[in-house]
């Protein structure tokens, strides 16, 4: 484990904490829970850095969210790195999650190895039908992310109006800090009908963790945040 800098992941961190034991290291671009990301440029010369037998996972969960062109994207800035292992899911912009379903991009050698070890029926057949139609079904991707980014421009707005500062985040959620106990403020919550996550567990105990939805749904959670923190 290597702590965040400023909120985002430590590159240099992970590159002094390598030993002759390290195998694998894991990347997650943007980062969970922060929504911060990884550059193409801070990425290529962090993996000039990594030895060549240490392989580099990078979980892309959340990459159709971002809006940065210059956070590195595997699939769009291949760097044709053999140690370069990609994990994408169809949980989050794709709104799959209930299929669990979700694909690996690596060299043709570790996906051998991974094919030795893997569960036979690990992804069900109805599973993978929505998975491949979802793949082809650019509408409902780009009809999803225009919806996250909006949500995400007006919970902005409107939490900035309450005085409260935001974390910027590529992803499609964010986090916020309430200046008290983050813990109480999403019990509170939770009795009033709104799930939100406190930090307090990752080190953050004033911030929450929010993610976008419905325009409906992000008016109940302002209303709602402003009707907690009055008390």
């Amino acid at each position: 484990m290597v702590p965040l800098t400023d909120f985002s992941t430590n590159l240099e961190g992970l590159v002094e904490k390598i030993s002759s034991r390290t195998k694998l290291i894991f990347i997650t671009n943007p980062f969970n829970p922060t929504g911060s990301t990884i550059t193409y440029n801070e990425f290529n010369e962090f993996s000039q850095k990594i030895p060549d037998d240490v392989i580099i996972v990078v979980d892309e969960a959340y990459i159709e969210f971002v809006r940065n062109d210059a956070v590195y994207n595997s699939l769009q800035n291949p760097l044709d790195d053999p140690r370069v292992v990609t994990l994408r899911t169809f949980s989050k912009a794709y709104g799959l999650a209930g299929f669990r379903v979700g694909y690996g991009i690596m060299d043709r050698q570790i996906a051998e190895i991974l094919n030795r070890i893997r569960q036979p029926f690990n992804v069900n057949t109805l599973a993978q039908a929505a998975a491949i139609a979802a793949i082809d079904d650019h509408q409902f991707l780009n009809k999803s992310v225009q919806t996250i980014h909006k949500g995400l421009d007006f919970l902005f707005n409107e939490v900035s109006n309450l005085g409260i500062r935001c974390l910027p985040t590529q992803s499609n959620f964010f986090m916020l800090d309430i200046e008290t106990d983050a813990t109480k403020v999403f019990e509170q919550m939770l009795k009033l009908g709104v799930i939100v996550r406190s930090m307090k567990s990752y080190g953050f105990d004033t911030f929450l963790r929010v993610n976008t939805g419905t325009k409906e749904e992000n008016i109940v959670f302002i209303d709602v945040l402003k009707k907690v923190l009055k008390k």
